[in-house]
């Protein structure tokens, strides 16, 4: 028997109050927030009245999504709470994560050009003096509880939960530039994936070669840790024990670890918003990526906004990442196998880039 009508009633009063704490504890964006939120999605959401059923409210639908994503709480649990039926809230969940990648995805993931990419460059180098960085690359696994009558030959972990593999860039806000979410690979994962094939083969919109500092030509690079392959575009660190006699690499080394964190930290601050990613997702395999996906662009939205809202007052160098490589559920990443050797003209890259940071530093 549901319980709970009147939570959905007193909710909606909460949405008066601009400064409500408890609103923004409960679903985790500020009512202003909620209210551009809303206006987004409403035709998506509105249902028309038949003679069998009255429709749910779209306000009803988008509150369950954003309380189901800031808690991760089982169906079970959280349609009580909205007076509605156990399949109907899993259903309005479903509406409203497909109507925030449709609505939502033109604004807060917008295509990158030469020239946007261009001026996140200037923005990572006015903040950590990295030159021709255009991103910060970074990637995490989900994790999603085997359902019975499953596809079995979908990846999973050695708890038998299966595994979505979430592969990003960040720009230097940390907002999500590029976004990729597929089936977990740990044979190469960069190469078989469609986003390190896009930044191989040029792609995307990866500006041309130019000169550094007036000095050196070089190429556009993303900046990713030691589990990524070094090449032309994209940037690992030097090995430790290369680093230990030589102030040109330690130098570079710690330019590299504050751009990349700064996707690390994107990441850890979305989690920690919504809280649905710390756990394991209880549904099928497309549910779960379409669930990622809504996290991923209310994240954005909720960071191109971030004067309307206070849940979480954080700057991304507030928050740490513990060790020298963040966690992926607890589990410290390990470097896996790359692509070979790296070729000598990203070897060259990366010399000539460490030799700029070190002259820019002195």
């Amino acid at each position: 028997m549901i319980v709970n009508r009147g939570v959905f009633s007193s909710l909606l009063q909460e949405l008066k109050l601009t400064d409500s704490k408890d609103f923004m504890e409960f679903f985790r964006i500020s009512p202003q927030l909620f209210h551009i939120l809303m206006d987004a999605l409403r035709d998506d959401l509105t249902k028309c009245h038949t003679n069998y059923k009255k429709p749910i409210d779209p306000e009803r639908k988008l509150m369950l999504t954003l309380r189901y994503l800031a808690t991760g709480a089982t169906f079970r649990t959280i349609h009580k709470t909205f007076g509605l039926g156990l399949s109907t809230a899993r259903l309005a969940i479903y509406d409203v994560c497909s109507a925030i990648q449709k609505q939502l995805t033109p604004s807060e993931l917008p295509n990158q050009t030469a020239e946007s990419l261009r001026e996140t460059s200037e923005h990572f180098y006015r903040r950590w003096k990295y030159p021709h960085c255009i991103g910060a690359l970074a990637r995490r696994s989900i994790r999603i509880k085997r359902i019975s009558g499953g596809n079995i030959t979908q990846p999973y972990n050695r708890n038998h939960d299966l595994l979505l593999q979430v592969q990003a860039v960040t720009d230097a806000d940390g907002m999500f530039t590029f976004l990729e979410i597929g089936e977990y690979v740990d044979t190469y994962p960069f190469k078989a994936s469609s986003l390190g094939q896009a930044i191989m083969n040029k792609e995307i919109p990866i500006p041309s070669e130019e000169p550094v500092l007036n000095a050196t030509t070089l190429p556009y690079v993303f900046v990713s840790d030691e589990t990524f392959p070094l090449v032309a575009n994209v940037m690992r660190p030097y090995p430790k024990r290369n680093v230990t006699y030589c102030s040109t690499k330690r130098a570079y080394n710690h330019c590299h670890s504050q751009v990349r964190q700064v996707a690390e930290r994107t990441f850890d601050k979305m989690t920690s918003r919504w809280g649905i990613l710390e756990g394991t997702l209880v549904v099928n395999y497309n549910f779960a990526k379409l669930i990622v996906i809504a996290c991923c662009i209310l994240h954005n939205f909720v960071e191109r906004r971030k004067t309307l809202d206070n849940y979480n007052d954080q700057t991304l160098e507030d928050i740490t990442i513990p060790g020298d490589q963040a966690t992926e559920h607890g589990e410290k990443k390990t470097p896996i196998n790359t692509m070979g050797r790296p070729a000598v003209y990203a070897l060259h890259v990366r010399d000539s880039i460490a030799n700029l940071i070190e002259n820019d530093l002195s």
